[in-house]
């Protein structure tokens, strides 16, 4: 409201509820979170730190009902 655009938030937690809260509680209308198709991606040993928190599709699916509700 202060700058006359809207709120966003920039997710680097797992699972989707703090999307969500920035959503009802705070009135975020962009979303920004890391998405992977398997969680605890890896390469030559070593697990990538953005997949280990990011959304796979289904949850990306439920985040989704969540917001429009």
């Amino acid at each position: 409201e202060k700058v006359g655009r809207p709120a966003g938030y920039s997710d680097h937690t797992y699972g989707i509820s703090n999307c969500v809260a920035a959503h009802k509680m705070w009135g975020a209308h962009i979303i920004e979170k890391h998405f992977c198709l398997v969680k605890e991606e890896s390469f030559m040993g070593k697990v990538f730190r953005d997949t280990s928190h990011g959304i796979t599709p289904r949850e990306l699916e439920r985040l989704a009902r969540e917001l429009s509700r």
